[in-house]
């Protein structure tokens, strides 16, 4: 495989790739033909943009990461039907079967050889080898079901940065708007700066409506 395969293929599984298009065709699709007294203008446009732009992209890329995730769960399912291995015989097998079966592994798609499934299998039969018995393969294969758990957890851990950083954009645009608020405020017109200050605190509770809707959902997802 060349640099520039492999290369292109791991921008194709990064999050932040996909999500920035996601954004990018919403905004043009969605939000801009809106009219800006809209819900979806109100909230993803108008006063206070940047925050809502900022908050719209990670939203896009934490969604976009959970939905490869979710993809990579079915080509693990698929994993189970396309390895190709051979089916054991009837009276089992020994710890001499070991190389056969490594063998039958490592010859599986190369699309499934990172997979939890393989790389379990692979693990649990260098075991065997290694030891000449599978006595204690149990205890290894709990071992090893561990392992990747922590690996699974690991893996989330962009989404969950993503999940608590966009209330505190929420926040941060609920302080620049009380700031615009407070600016606009004026003792002498109080009626005519009266509008103004609206429009400001709208900004304040616009933003931090936007990210805890859009931090909730991306939380259950």
């Amino acid at each position: 495989m060349s640099r520039i395969t492999s290369v292109s293929e791991w921008l194709l599984r990064q999050g932040v790739v996909w999500g920035g298009l996601f954004c990018l065709a919403f905004y043009a699709f969605v939000v801009r033909p809106a009219d800006d007294a809209s819900t979806i203008g109100r909230y993803f446009d108008g006063d206070g943009w940047e925050v809502k732009y900022a908050t719209a992209t990670l939203f896009f890329v934490g969604l976009a990461g959970l939905t490869i995730r979710m993809l990579g769960l079915l080509v693990q399912f698929g994993a189970l039907e396309r390895t190709g291995l051979s089916a054991p015989p009837a009276d089992g097998q020994t710890p001499a079967d070991a190389d056969r079966l490594l063998a039958e592994v490592d010859a599986a798609h190369e699309s499934l050889q990172d997979g939890y499934f393989l790389r379990r299998l692979r693990h649990a039969l260098l075991y065997v080898k290694d030891k000449g018995s599978a006595d204690a393969l149990d205890d290894q294969l709990r071992r090893l079901e561990d392992v990747d758990l922590d690996r699974m957890n690991q893996s989330y851990a962009t989404v969950r940065v993503i999940a608590s950083t966009i209330p505190i954009l929420g926040f941060l645009g609920t302080v620049i708007g009380i700031t615009l608020a407070i600016g606009q405020l004026s003792g002498k017109d109080m009626e005519l700066s009266l509008p103004n200050v609206i429009a400001g605190l709208s900004v304040a509770f616009d933003t931090t409506a936007q990210a805890l809707a859009l931090s909730i959902v991306l939380l259950f997802t």
